[in-house]
C-alpha cells in the first residue's frame, strides 16, 4: 500500500487553518470597513463642530470687537475651546490695531502639550508651527453690524490628536470583538464540520484502511451522516463492485491478451508489407511509364535516321550524307544510354544525399521531365533564396514526382492539351511554406479536406487518381519534416500546401 507522504497534514488541521483564515479575513475586512467608518464619522462631527463654534464667534465677537473688549472676547474663545475641544482659536482685531498703531492685533488661545488653554503669541515660532500644522483650518471674516465692513476674523484650527485618540479607542474596541467573535465562530464551525463530515470521512478511511490484499475495502461503506455524505458511500461502494467485476474481466482479458497481440502485430506487419509493396511498384510503373516516355523520342529519331541510310544506300547518295545521319543515329541513342546512366546513379549513389528543395525539383525533372514536356505542362518556380530545408534527393523526388504526376494524369484524363503547375516556396518566422498548385480541374469535393490522403481508397475519382502516392507523400512530411500537407480547390485547379514547422 502507498504510504502516506511526510509533508501531509491532517484535515483537522486543514480545515482549522482554513476556518481560521477565513474568519480573520473577514473580520480584518469588517474592522477594516468599521474604521474607516468611524474616522469618517469622526472627521464629519469635527468639521460640523467647527462650522457651528466659527459662526457662534463670529456672531458674538463682531460687537466685541467694535466695543474694544478684547479681555471679553477672549474669555468667549476659552468658554467656546473648552466646550468644542478646538487646538487653536486665534482673533485678527482692526480695530484694535488702529489704536495700536499695527494693521492688526493677533490674538487667541492655544493648547500646550499638556492640553492646557495658553495664550496664543503670534512670535512664537512653536505657535506657528502649531497653527500651520493644524489637521483642518476653518476661517470667517468679522463683519461691523453697523457700518457694514471688515474688522476682523476669526480662524479655528482642529488637532488631529483627538481623532487619533477616538480611532484608536475604536480600534481597540474592534479588536476585542474581532477576537471574541472568531473564536466564537471557529469553536461553532469546527464542531459542525466534526460531527457531520469528518467523523463519517474518518469512519470511511478507516474501511479503506482495512482493504484486502488487492486494495479492494472488503467491507460495504455504511449510509450515515448528511446527503452528501451518503451520495459518497453509495458510489463507491458501486465502484468497489464495478471494481471486482473488472478485475475478474481483467483476468480473463490477461489470459487471452498475448495471443491476441500477437496476432494483431501480425495483421500490422502484413498491412504494411502489402503498402510497401503496393509503394514500391507503383514507383516501379510509374518509373518505367517516365523511361518509355524518355526513350520513345529517340528511338522513333533513331529509326527514321535508319531509314534514310537505307535510302541513301539504294540511291547511291553521297557518303557525307549516310555519315551524317549515322552520327545523328548515334546521338540520340547516345541520349537513351544517359538517361540510363542518369537513372543508374541516382537510384545507387544520389537517391541518400542531403539537397535543398530547388535541387530536389531539378532531380525530379532529369528523372520525369520529358513526361511533363510531351504533356505541354508549364512549370514555374517560386522559391525563396532563403528557404534553407535539405532532405534526402529520394524523399523530394518522391513528392513532387506524385504531385506532378497528378496533375499529368488530370491532364489527360480531361483531355487538356497543356496546362500550368506553380511550386511556391518560402520561409517564415515560425515555419516554411510550399505550395503545389495547377489548373488542371480540382479535386472531388468528397475527398476533400483529407481523404485524399488515406490509404486503400479505390475511388477514381473525377480528376485524378488517388491510390498510395499521396498517402506516401504525407507520411514522408509528417515522419521526415514534422509537417503537415493539406489539399483544396481553388479556381480552375487544385492546391497543395505544405507547412513545415521550425
Amino acid at each position: 500500500m502507498q504510504k502516506l507522504k511526510k509533508s501531509s497534514h491532517s484535515l483537522y488541521l486543514l480545515l482549522g487553518i482554513s476556518i481560521t483564515f477565513i474568519v480573520i479575513s473577514i473580520i480584518t475586512i469588517h474592522s477594516a470597513y468599521m474604521y474607516v467608518d468611524s474616522k469618517a464619522q469622526i472627521i464629519e462631527n469635527m468639521h460640523k463642530s467647527s462650522e457651528e463654534s466659527i459662526i457662534y464667534l463670529e456672531k458674538n465677537i463682531a460687537n466685541l470687537i467694535e466695543a474694544y473688549a478684547v479681555s471679553e472676547y477672549e474669555n468667549l474663545i476659552i468658554t467656546e475651546m473648552e466646550r468644542r475641544d478646538s487646538f487653536v482659536i486665534v482673533v485678527e482685531d482692526f480695530n484694535m490695531g488702529k489704536i495700536l498703531g499695527k494693521p492688526s492685533y493677533i490674538s487667541g488661545k492655544i493648547r500646550d502639550k499638556n492640553g492646557n488653554i495658553v495664550d496664543f503669541d503670534p512670535e512664537s515660532s512653536d505657535h506657528k508651527k502649531a497653527l500651520k500644522e493644524c489637521y483642518y483650518i476653518e476661517d470667517i471674516d468679522i463683519i461691523s453690524t453697523q457700518e457694514n465692513k471688515l474688522i476682523g476674523s476669526i480662524k479655528i484650527c482642529t488637532s488631529d490628536e483627538l481623532i487619533n485618540e477616538e480611532l484608536n479607542r475604536t480600534i481597540k474596541d474592534t479588536l476585542i470583538d474581532a477576537v471574541v467573535i472568531t473564536l466564537v465562530l471557529l469553536f461553532a464551525i469546527f464542531g459542525v464540520i466534526r460531527i457531520f463530515f469528518l467523523r463519517p470521512i474518518s469512519e470511511i478511511i478507516s474501511i479503506i484502511e482495512r482493504s484486502g490484499e488487492d486494495g479492494i475495502p472488503e467491507e460495504r461503506f455504511p449510509l450515515q451522516g448528511s446527503n452528501e455524505i451518503n451520495l459518497l458511500s453509495l458510489s463507491m461502494n458501486k465502484m468497489i463492485e464495478s471494481i471486482k467485476t473488472s478485475k475478474e474481466e481483467l483476468k480473463e482479458l490477461n489470459e487471452t491478451l498475448e495471443e491476441r497481440i500477437e496476432s494483431k502485430i501480425e495483421e500490422i506487419r502484413q498491412k504494411d508489407i502489402i503498402i510497401q509493396e503496393q509503394t514500391r511498384k507503383k514507383a516501379l510503373d510509374r518509373l518505367l511509364v517516365d523511361l518509355a516516355h524518355q526513350w520513345r523520342q529517340p528511338l522513333n529519331s533513331a529509326s527514321l535516321q535508319v531509314q534514310g541510310i537505307e535510302y541513301f544506300i539504294e540511291g547511291h547518295k553521297d557518303e557525307k550524307e549516310i555519315v551524317k545521319i549515322i552520327e545523328s543515329v548515334a546521338n540520340e541513342l547516345s541520349t537513351l544510354s544517359d538517361t540510363i546512366t542518369k537513372l543508374t546513379t541516382y537510384y545507387e549513389r544520389e537517391a541518400g544525399e542531403m539537397i535543398s528543395l530547388k535541387e530536389g525539383i531539378e532531380k525530379t525533372f532529369e528523372i520525369s521531365g520529358e513526361s511533363y514536356s510531351s504533356a505541354n505542362m508549364d512549370i514555374i518556380l517560386d522559391i525563396d533564396e532563403k528557404f534553407s530545408i535539405k532532405a534526402k534527393a529520394n524523399e523530394w523526388v518522391d513528392v513532387f514526382s506524385v504531385l506532378l504526376n497528378n496533375t499529368k494524369d488530370a491532364l489527360e484524363l480531361r483531355g487538356r492539351g497543356e496546362g500550368k503547375v506553380k511550386i511556391y516556396a518560402k520561409e517564415y518566422e515560425d515555419r516554411s511554406i510550399i505550395r503545389v498548385e495547377d489548373d488542371a480541374g480540382g479535386i472531388d469535393s468528397a475527398l476533400l479536406p483529407s481523404k485524399i490522403f488515406d490509404a486503400y481508397t479505390t475511388t477514381y475519382f473525377k480528376s485524378r487518381d488517388k491510390g498510395l502516392g499521396l498517402y506516401l507523400v504525407r507520411n514522408i512530411i509528417r515522419y521526415r519534416f514534422g509537417g503537415e500537407i493539406e489539399a483544396k480547390n481553388i479556381d480552375g485547379g487544385a492546391m497543395f500546401e505544405i507547412t513545415i514547422p521550425h
